[in-house]
């Protein structure tokens, strides 16, 4: 902190107090309704160290659960009525205090804005009234019916609930998913329909993604979707149910280097440098499309950083891997693909450069797609250079490395990447 900070304080005869501005967002707040544009009061000390401490408290308390409005005047509203109630219990409640509400509202606003002549109302109704009215009709506001808000709400509450964090995990991720294949950032709940859902679903299947996988999606959705219903923001038919999709658990077949040499001749440059550097690390599409080349200052080499920033599939999906000596990129690299597109346009040159190549032992065909090349690094370094599953498992970010040989979260070790350097070395390329 700085040694003169002041920001919100005043010192009157010596003793320290908190002024401090109501911000814009809190003015509407049942907390804050009609109270000053500042919040002061004394702070009861002369020391500038206290003064801070104590200020940062109350600010804090000050913004403490205010995100949600509607659900405060929810809240506030309910227990206006029941003192309501309380205090005249002659009226045998045959006078609710939400219609009294409602009055007064409507009579301050014609007040100040004036009444329509056809039809008796106020010409306008101010931010925060309507934002009441809306709470005593039971009107939700048009974010609570939002993908992305919902979700929020029901992770937070899984949270409380202490469910096991790699369950929160799987239901942050479903949302992800879903909201992965939309063209736009957010959608209202209400529009998502079973075709939709199952569209999405045709396109990952044809693009490799395992059953199992899917049904994970699927089953995160449908705990949003259930906790939306109980909310009555959604009526019907879970959109995410009933789509029977086969735990097909056949693991994706390796390429041979041949047809990543093939598939590597044949791309364009952005893609080039993708099977590159997918083919030298064993990383996970969205890992590469979301990760940066960075050089570390304990180490001498430029890095791959993993799932630094968002999380990852697993707690081994957080790690730097040494760029393949093969693999010149600049500082600070970064693709600027989506998932959806590299899928689309990898599939349309693994298909024009090697087809659908077949098993040639027992002639069915090979379970191929962007995915293969992490199979084919993996097979490469444990089965070809018989190098311990954990130390590959420190680079592909797989299962088989435990948390302590393969995520760097607080540092950089150079003794760990230079270890890794030397595996990435052992992975061939014909460049």
């Amino acid at each position: 902190m700085k040694p003169k900070d002041t920001k919100h304080l005043r010192l009157r005869y010596k003793t320290w107090g908190i002024h401090y501005k109501i911000p814009e967002r809190l003015k509407s707040h049942p907390r804050f309704k009609d109270s000053p544009a500042f919040y002061t009061r004394s702070l009861h000390t002369d020391s500038l160290t206290t003064a801070r401490r104590l200020r940062d408290a109350i600010i804090r308390d000050l913004n403490a659960g205010l995100d949600d409005v509607y659900d405060a005047w929810k809240h506030e509203l309910k227990n206006r009525s029941l003192e309501f109630d309380k205090d005249n219990p002659h009226l045998n409640g045959q006078q609710a205090y939400a219609d009294l509400l409602v009055d007064s509202i409507v009579d301050e606003a014609i007040k100040e804005y004036g009444i329509d002549p056809e039809t008796g109302d106020p010409l306008q109704i101010s931010e925060e009234h309507q934002l009441v009215l809306d709470v005593i009709n039971n009107r939700q506001p048009a974010k609570h019916k939002r993908l992305k808000f919902i979700t929020a709400k029901f992770l937070e509450e899984c949270t409380a609930n202490k469910l096991a964090p790699k369950t929160v995990l799987k239901i942050r991720r479903s949302a992800d998913w879903f909201l992965g294949h939309l063209v736009q950032d957010d959608i209202d709940i209400e529009l998502i329909d079973y075709d939709q859902v199952r569209g999405f679903i045709t396109q990952d299947l044809t693009n490799g993604a395992a059953g199992a996988t899917i049904n994970g999606h699927l089953y995160g959705l449908k705990q949003i979707w259930d906790r939306a219903k109980r909310s009555k923001l959604v009526t019907g038919e879970n959109p995410f149910s009933r789509h029977r999709i086969s735990k097909d658990t056949q693991s994706y077949d390796p390429y041979t280097w041949d047809e990543v040499a093939a598939m590597y001749r044949a791309a364009d440059d952005e893609l080039k440098t993708l099977i590159h550097a997918a083919a030298t690390t064993g990383a996970r599409l969205n890992e590469l499309l979301t990760a940066t080349v960075q050089t570390p200052t304990t180490w001498k080499r430029s890095c791959w950083l993993f799932k630094f920033k968002d999380k990852g599939k697993t707690e081994q999906s957080t790690r730097a891997v040494p760029l393949h000596p093969t693999l010149q990129l600049p500082e600070g690299f970064t693709f600027d693909m989506s998932d959806r597109t590299v899928a689309r346009r990898f599939k349309e040159l693994k298909d024009k450069t090697i087809g659908e190549p077949a098993n040639e032992l027992t002639g069915k065909p090979r379970k191929l797609s962007f995915h293969s090349f992490r199979s084919t690094v993996i097979t490469e370094l444990t089965v070809n250079q018989r190098i311990n599953e954990k130390v590959v498992g420190a680079v592909t970010g797989h299962l088989a490395g435990s948390a302590k040989v393969g995520s760097i979260r607080t540092y950089i070790n150079p003794d760990d990447l230079e270890a890794k350097f030397r595996t990435v070395s052992d992975i061939p390329w014909f460049g």
